[in-house]
This record gives C-alpha cells, structure tokens and sequence, in this order.
C-alpha cells in the first residue's frame, strides 16, 4: 500500500474534504481531493480496499473505498480472473449484510457497485454472478431495487462506459432471463410478510415499504420494444399475466391484513 494511500492519510484527507469551509483552506481541501482522485486511478486497488473497508470506520472513507472498486474493475474488467472477481463480489455481499449499521449512502454505493459487476458479466458465457443473486435474500429488496436501475432504460449508463447498445443487449438478456425470477422473488417476500402478524414492527414496516416500491418498480417496467418482448421472455408464463397476478395477490394479501397505505 503506497504511503499516500496508507488508512491515516485518507482519513485524515476525509476529515479535511468535510470540514467546514472556514476551517480548512481552498488548496488544503484541493490536494485532499487530490488524493481520492489518484486513488481511484490506481491499477489494482482490490486488496487496499478491502482492507479499508475491513478497518476504516470513516464513513467517507467506505465510500471512496467502494467507488473505488466499482470504476477499478470496470476499467480492469479483461485483466481480472473470473475467480478474482467472485471474490470482490462475495466480499461486498458479505460486508454489506454483516456490517448492517453502514450508513444509508455507503450501503447503497455497494449495491451499486453490485449491480455493475452484475451487469457487466452478464452477457459472458462463463458468467454465474447472475444466477447467484437471487439466492442472496438477506440484501434482496436493495440489491434488486439498484439492479433494476441498472438495466432499466432510463440509466443512460453516465460514467460506467458502457455503451448503448451494451445496455440494450444486457437489458434484453435481462429481460429474458432474470426480470421474471425478480417478479417471483418478490412475491415471495410478500407472502412471508402477510403471514406475520400484524401489527408489524418498525423493521417488518420497513421492509414492506422496500418490497412494495420493488414490485413496484416491476410493474412500471419500460421494455425496449414490443417486437424484444417476444423475442426475449422466456418464462412459464407471460409477463403481463404474472403482473396482472401480482396485482391481485397485493389487493387480497394486504386487505387480509387490514395494511392501509396512504398516497
């Protein structure tokens, strides 16, 4: 690990970055910055970010850490091996549902990040990250929620380098072959909620929320074309009647339940 990127300098750089403005002066905070943006061009950073991430409890520093991460392996996607990139991807997975007091932006940088590599793997024919995902229930409602941001055609794919048309051929995989697991995946959350009894805790409510606004999401899919629909889709029945089902399961789930949600 160079010096200048050593734990105590970049946290002490954090502290600088967010420190009042009549504390620190323009230059002081300038060279501060300077010292994230080296190091985040720096070639293969994995190992100094996962022992940042291990030690640092600077939450700043977690980000940038992350970030790191996120733009290195992009950049460096052909010179990694397959297994070294598993093994970032088990590391965020495992850190963010181990660490559960991340505060709120950092947490959600990792499903970003998580996202991405998901993304950029996917159309790989020795890909497995994709079919993975869906076991990892713990962090599924954020981790999907950033997914489908990912893939959905409103991300124009500003500062990862992806092209168009890399997004609109991932999307249509996407589409094909993981949107209908997601759809599943979330009616099943659903149905393990409504059999708690009620009335739910703050966590139980909490998790309701993520759920809905995933199906959510779901249901105001943008697909790329009609003619792409048929093309792609490939599941036991299609899309549109599965949504029209969950549809239904939410009006008699959540009547049952007497859960009111107000507009």
């Amino acid at each position: 690990m160079e010096t200048k990127f050593r734990l105590p300098v970049l946290e002490e750089c954090a502290k600088v970055l967010l420190a009042a403005p009549n504390v620190v002066t323009k230059d002081v905070r300038k060279e501060a910055e300077k010292v994230f943006l080296e190091f985040r061009k720096t070639a293969f950073p994995y190992e100094t970010c996962r022992f940042l991430l291990e030690n640092s409890r600077n939450n700043f520093v977690q980000f940038q850490a992350v970030c790191t991460i996120k733009t290195s392996i992009l950049r460096e996607w052909t010179c990694l091996p397959t297994t070294t990139i598993e093994q970032l991807r088990l590391f965020l997975l495992n850190y963010v549902t181990t660490n559960l007091s991340l505060t709120p932006y950092v947490r959600e940088e990792i499903f970003r990040a998580l996202a991405l590599i998901i993304k950029r793997g996917i159309l790989d024919t020795e890909n497995t990250t994709s079919s993975k995902i869906f076991d990892e229930q713990l962090i599924a409602c954020g981790l999907l929620t950033a997914l489908l941001n990912e893939f959905s055609n409103h991300n124009k794919t500003c500062g990862t380098g992806f092209t168009w048309d890399f997004h609109s051929r991932c999307k249509l995989h996407f589409e094909a072959y993981h949107l209908h697991q997601t759809l599943l995946f979330t009616l099943q959350i659903l149905n393990n909620i409504v059999q708690l009894t009620t009335p739910y805790s703050g966590d139980e409510l909490l998790v309701v929320t993520r759920v809905l606004s995933l199906a959510d999401d779901i249901l105001h899919w943008t697909f790329l074309t009609p003619t792409d629909i048929l093309c792609s889709v490939s599941c036991p029945c299609d899309l549109a009647v599965g949504f029209n089902i969950v549809i239904l399961l939410f009006y008699f789930r959540f009547s049952q339940s007497r859960i009111f949600v107000v507009v």
